[in-house]
């Protein structure tokens, strides 16, 4: 792009100017000034403006060019005013315009300097309550202006120490996981937002293990589940589940492919394999289950207050169908002293085989529906239980007892 500049006349006093052009896009957005091209010329004399209308190509069609010149004001300092407007709507070539417009009738200084475009790499868009949007590029994040989603100034990019693995929109910020050290971003406006170094150092897994939960958010590293809220993050919650060397034995290998999403108190993790895991954080919090489903991707609908996700070609609710088979399998339980369960007492709906094991071995198993007391046998004594649930419905609780009186005192 070139703007070349011709005049004739007699020797006047001189005046320096510049000139540049702008391109404006048929939503009336105005990108970034060209190059400028300067002269010298005598005063009152006419300049002819020549400028090569560029192809565009993957950007809204072009329907007018602005064309603005340098003008000194009383401080010293030149600003570029606008000239003259020209419709170009699907022009392509030379176009030349004869500038006799005296100073005193200039339009409105220009206002898009820094509307450059979003570089070409940026991914991980996310959006900030206060108007503008940010993507990430190598150790980068660049931040658009507000409310002018097609401007993304230079000034407003913000280096890592790290190339950044995910950003996730966090209050009035963001949450940066690279690396290195997660980090939270803040600032009302994009030219004055800054970096702070969370005080834990746990690089993010990939760009879709992160989510939202509860006014926190959880990500995956390398070392298990990391919970952040406000200015602190942890490993606490997850190290209820996973130690970690048990979280690099799982999913280590395939947490590149890890896609987390979260709903209702649940934390789901899916993997292309069907191995994910579903944790609890409501009201039943400290549960671990394994998932069969996979997911190419999900979202939340507020309307129904649902999550969705995609299988294949099909869309899925989860919790929105039938239950599916399970199997539930409990920690092992060490009791201060050898004794003897008789009695149980099953709530929930469904079918299921309930199956109890001692120092490692099944002693005794019971089908039940519904809610339902039964009793289990005796003739042994242990301090170590654990209890297998398969079947298909829903399990609400389950109690066991020695005696069935001491059941009912429960």
């Amino acid at each position: 792009m070139t703007v070349s500049l011709t005049y004739e006349g007699e020797e006047f006093a001189k005046e320096d100017r510049a000139y540049i052009y702008t391109l404006v896009n048929t939503y009336d957005e105005e990108g970034a000034p060209s190059l400028p091209a300067s002269t010298t010329i005598d005063f009152l004399q006419e300049v002819q403006v020549t400028v090569v209308t560029p192809e565009t190509v993957n950007y809204a069609p072009i329907k007018a060019m602005r064309i603005y010149r340098t003008v000194t004001g009383s401080t010293g300092i030149a600003e570029y005013h606008l000239v003259t407007e020209i419709p170009c709507l699907g022009r392509i070539g030379n176009t030349i315009f004869m500038d006799t417009i005296t100073a005193e009738k200039l339009g409105e200084p220009i206002s898009s300097l820094n509307n450059y475009p979003p570089d070409i790499g940026l991914r991980g868009l996310a959006a900030s309550p206060n108007g503008f949007v940010v993507a990430f590029k190598g150790n980068e994040l660049h931040a658009s202006e507000a409310y002018k989603l097609f401007a993304w100034p230079k000034a407003y990019v913000v280096p890592f120490p790290h190339n950044i693995v995910s950003v996730t929109a966090h209050g009035n910020g963001f949450l940066i996981t690279t690396t290195g050290y997660p980090y939270i971003v803040s600032g009302v406006t994009p030219d004055s937002l800054s970096a702070s170094k969370l005080p834990v150092m746990q690089a993010g897994a990939n760009k879709n293990a992160v989510t939202p939960v509860d006014g926190g958010i959880i990500y995956a590293s390398h070392d298990g589940l990391v919970a952040v809220s406000g200015a602190s993050a942890s490993l606490l919650g997850s190290q209820a589940f996973f130690t970690r060397e048990d979280w690099r034995a799982r999913y280590g290998a395939k947490l590149s492919t890890l896609r987390l999403a979260s709903h209702d108190g649940f934390v789901i993790g899916w993997f292309p394999d069907a191995n994910g895991f579903v944790i609890r954080l409501d009201e039943a919090e400290g549960t671990y289950t394994k998932l069969s489903d996979t997911a190419n991707c999900d979202a939340i609908l507020p309307q129904t207050d649902g999550l969705y996700f995609a299988a294949g070609n099909k869309v899925y609710q989860f919790q929105g169908g039938s239950p599916k088979p399970l199997i539930w399998q409990s920690r092992d339980v060490i009791l201060p002293k050898p004794i003897n369960f008789g009695a149980g007492h099953f709530i929930g709906s469904g079918s299921f085989t309930l199956s109890f094991y001692s120092d490692g071995q099944i002693r005794y198993s019971q089908s039940v529906t519904g809610d339902r007391f039964f009793r289990m046998p005796a003739g042994f004594k242990a301090r170590r239980f654990s209890v297998r649930i398969t079947g298909t419905g829903t399990v609400k609780e389950l109690y066991v007892a020695e005696t069935m009186t001491e059941l009912a005192r429960a």
